[in-house]
């Protein structure tokens, strides 16, 4: 019985399959679209001394239009996310400067007591054995 339920999964998997992949091929849209060979070419306004200065005319209006769907924040709200990018700053920077200094007193100290390499270094060993037991690495 269970043989037979695999087997009409498999046909209605198979079944399923086919179906997605018929609906997935492009459709005509059913009718005629114009071709690209038979348009003509737009005529560019001005001569050649003109049109750089009507290009950038354009964009600078683009820019405008473009900048008026901006939806920029109130004094507000621009003041608030400006504290706290400061603070993550500041609270990163002193947590790096921590470590750094950290590492290079543990640098000084291992370069007077090898042993002290050997014990960062199979501590790092087992701490990347561990980490890779428990599917983190």
């Amino acid at each position: 019985m269970a043989a037979e339920k695999t087997v009409e999964e498999k046909q209605n998997k198979r079944r399923r399959r086919r179906q997605a992949e018929e609906e997935e091929e492009v459709l005509g849209k059913g009718r005629v679209t114009p071709g690209r060979r038979n348009k003509s070419e737009e005529k560019t306004e001005g001569n050649f001394i003109t049109r750089p200065f009507l290009a950038l005319v354009n964009y600078f209006q683009d820019v405008s239009a473009e900048l008026d769907k901006v939806s920029w924040p109130t004094r507000e709200e621009a003041l608030r996310l400006a504290r706290i990018v400061l603070i993550v700053t500041v609270a990163s920077s002193i947590v790096l400067g921590g470590l750094s200094i950290l590492a290079a007193a543990l640098l000084d100290f291992g370069l007077m007591n090898e042993i002290v390499f050997v014990v960062a270094f199979v501590g790092i060993v087992a701490g990347a054995f561990v980490a890779m037991r428990r599917g983190l690495l």
